[in-house]
Parts: C-alpha cells; structure tokens; sequence
C-alpha cells in the first residue's frame, strides 16, 4: 500500500495523483494530510514475509537488503514523478 502525504501549499492536485498512478489500483494508494488518517497497523502479523524475520539469521539481513533495493527504484520514481509531473 503506497500511502501519500498532502502537504500544505504543495501541488495537491488530484489530476496529478491520477496521471501518476494510472497503472497502479486506486486500493493500493491512499492520500492523507494527518498521520492519524493512517491505518494503525501497516501489515499483516500473518504475511509470510514478517514471518521468518530473525535479526540473528544473516539471510534474514540479507533478505531485507534485497528487498529495500528491489523498492528503491519505484520510490525513486514515484519521487521524481510526484516533482516533474
């Protein structure tokens, strides 16, 4: 779930968001202007991949990593998106 701050005097604008994110399912992102708007749980204890999180196990680091720069690129263009658009 890609969850958007709206920022006072920021460009809010709805157009904007739709341009962005038309590949994307409208019930995978969200716009808020308060972090109370935000769920109170972000995951689910049941996803198997909180499952196996072990900060002993160095393949349980190295899942993370992997992870984290599989996510990079996208946050990197929904950044640079969310700037130029």
């Amino acid at each position: 779930m890609i969850f958007i701050r709206l920022v006072d005097g920021g460009k809010n604008d709805d157009n904007r968001f739709a341009i962005a994110f038309r590949d994307v399912p409208n019930d995978k992102w969200s716009l808020f202007s308060n972090a109370n708007e935000l769920p109170q749980k972000l995951y689910n204890d049941e996803d198997p991949i909180n499952q196996n999180d072990n900060d002993d196990d160095p393949d349980s680091m190295n899942n993370s990593m992997s992870l984290f720069y599989n996510i990079l690129p996208i946050l990197l263009t929904l950044f640079f998106t969310m700037i130029y658009v």
